[in-house]
């Protein structure tokens, strides 16, 4: 396989170079049959993008967020700049004529993609958590983790109870798991920052969180949906400061890339279609735009229906059963039918 990819901008030919054995960016330089897949899928991401682009956008694109130049390789900044790459290069595959790649919507700021789908203009910012210090401690040996749903009222304490009984008790401690409610919180601030503040009708205001796994998924929901979730009428933070926001996508995208050579189910992970989405309306935007959000339900493969008609078995509270729906849902209606959008847990 070449170790260049030739892409016309403007009419020139523009070298991108992708090292396969010495480049400091070890996503992009490993040279087993998957890597050079996943190589493939970074440089067929690229031609999509390179009519919407210019040729210094590109160079910074390659260069700099996909890290092929840099000194110092950075794994979330990395993943980050991917997942960003692997949405944008969708929606320009599918508007190629209107898509506008990091258009200033509120200037001085801009958002990472808009386009235009059946009259209607939809507008993209794209967050990506860093999951370093969760990948840390789930490798540590001897350790249990309890999280909650949630702001869940007096789980400190019920946590220290448990903590001292699993201590006095067994050779294993108790972790607690870290809670990124606050980090959505300030995802919806910055994208509503980004986002016009004149509610206009025919314009959809996304923000696209990039999640890890299926369990972590159901936790991103949970900040949103759960006891003082951002969404709910006891939000914990003023939702007025993030109505400019009109949807929420909840993808998969980080768990598709982050270490990407040990998850042997997971193929062809540059194509947002391929990944496990979800879409939520904010009950706190400016607008109804009912239209605006069923159309997005058409353009971005997703299973947001499909979760809502699906039931948690088993004779359990339903508070109970919404906590687990997400993870259910993909192990019973995905994986055991064959539909691997995660890798699964050994």
């Amino acid at each position: 396989m070449k170790n260049t990819s030739d892409i016309n901008i403007d009419g020139k030919e523009y070298k991108l170079n992708f090292k396969l054995t010495n480049g400091n960016n070890p996503y992009l330089s490993d040279t087993s049959n998957m890597g050079n897949k996943y190589k493939e899928g970074a440089l067929n991401a690229l031609r999509i993008m390179e009519k919407s682009l210019t040729r210094k956008e590109l160079s910074n694109l390659v260069d700099k967020k996909l890290q092929t130049k840099t000194k110092k390789f950075n794994e979330s900044q990395f993943i980050q700049s991917a997942c960003e790459l692997t949405i944008c290069a969708y929606f320009a595959s599918l508007f190629p004529e209107n898509f506008k790649y990091e258009p200033k919507i509120n200037p001085p700021k801009d958002i990472d993609c808009s386009f235009q789908s059946n009259g209607y203009d939809i507008n993209v910012e794209i967050k990506c958590a860093d999951f370093t210090s969760k990948k840390e401690l789930d490798s540590q040996p001897k350790i249990l983790k309890l999280g909650s749903m949630g702001r869940t009222p007096g789980f400190d304490e019920q946590f220290k109870k448990i903590e001292k009984l699993i201590g006095e008790n067994s050779d294993y401690s108790l972790v607690m798991q870290k809670h990124m409610d606050n980090r959505l919180k300030d995802y919806l601030l910055s994208a509503h920052e980004k986002f016009d503040n004149e509610a206009v009708d025919d314009t959809l205001n996304v923000l696209a969180v990039c999640c890890d796994d299926a369990a972590d998924i159901q936790k991103w929901f949970g900040y949103m949906s759960f006891h003082e979730g951002l969404f709910t009428q006891n939000s914990f933070f003023d939702s007025s400061k993030f109505n400019n926001v009109d949807v929420v996508l909840l993808t998969n995208l980080h768990h598709r890339h982050s270490q990407y050579i040990q998850k042997n189910k997971i193929f062809d992970h540059w194509q947002f279609s391929d990944a496990f989405n979800l879409i939520f309306s904010n009950p706190f935007r400016k607008k109804n735009k009912r239209d605006e959000i069923f159309h997005l339900l058409e353009v971005i493969p997703n299973f947001s229906v499909e979760l809502h008609r699906f039931q948690v078995k088993g004779n359990i509270p339903q508070k109970v059963k919404d906590a687990m729906r997400i993870n259910h849902f993909v192990a019973e209606e995905l994986q055991q039918k064959g539909r691997y959008f995660f890798q699964p847990i050994t």
